[in-house]
């Protein structure tokens, strides 16, 4: 998020190891993520981070806009595929794309959800969900 400055929540925990963690693969997921949500969504923008009960880690950012259907979620997780609303708007339709690879060479799970009702200031989530254990990529 180089851009303007960003009203970001933070929701960490003080220390969670991931002692088999792709740098590069998780640097893109979280970019992608952050600026979907800062271009697509709304503010504030919440990032949480936590383990998940069987070891894994699960990584959510939240935002105010109005979400995707899970249809268009579907669709917008394509290479170059762009939403109605974003038509106007700078960029190449690859952030999902990307969030998308990289969470299936992580052997991870990826979810989007409207929060009905929200949480907060929140309306909208995306999560990624990774194993236990070594987060090595796999071969595509």
């Amino acid at each position: 998020a180089e851009a303007a400055p960003l009203d970001l929540r933070l929701d960490l925990p003080e220390r969670l190891l991931r002692p088999h963690c792709h740098r590069l693969l998780m640097e893109r997921l979280l970019a992608n993520l952050l600026d979907n949500a800062r271009l697509h969504g709304g503010a504030p923008l919440g990032l949480a981070l936590a383990a998940t009960p069987e070891g894994g880690v699960c990584l959510s950012v939240s935002d105010a806009g109005d979400g995707l259907s899970p249809d268009e979620a579907r669709a917008l997780t394509a290479a170059f595929a762009r939403g109605d609303r974003s038509r106007g708007r700078p960029g190449s339709g690859l952030g999902l794309a990307i969030v998308q690879q990289v969470t299936e060479r992580l052997q991870g799970q990826l979810v989007f959800e409207r929060l009905d009702p929200p949480q907060g200031p929140w309306r909208h989530r995306v999560s990624v969900t990774l194993p236990a254990g070594p987060a090595q990529p796999t071969r595509s």
